[in-house]
């Protein structure tokens, strides 16, 4: 029971201290928010720009996952299988109008 006691001691001392640790880091980051936008006035760089560059970040992000690659891909098979086809059905249609014309 002893060694119960002792662990529980333990877990909370080491939940204390995160829990510090996790304050200093909100303070750390605040900071350097803030810090940011001061830089961010200072070079003029606006909320547009903001929104442009988390866009882009964004779309990067969403493009470099193996589910969009596999989407591409796939979509890129089909777009392959499909293309031939569509140009054949051009290709008919083209010639008949063509004919159609000459008469």
């Amino acid at each position: 029971m002893v060694v119960v006691l002792d662990l529980m001691k333990l877990f909370v001392l080491e939940l204390m201290k995160v829990q510090d640790e996790i304050v200093t880091l909100r303070q750390v980051l605040s900071a350097k928010l803030k810090r940011e936008h001061e830089l961010k006035t200072l070079l003029g760089v606006g909320f547009v720009d903001d929104l442009k560059q988390d866009w882009n970040e964004t779309v990067h992000d969403i493009k470099s996952t193996a589910a969009y690659q596999k989407t591409a891909e796939t979509l890129q098979a089909a777009s392959d299988k499909i293309t031939p086809a569509f140009q054949t059905v051009n290709t008919s249609l083209k010639s008949r109008l063509g004919s159609l014309r000459s008469k």
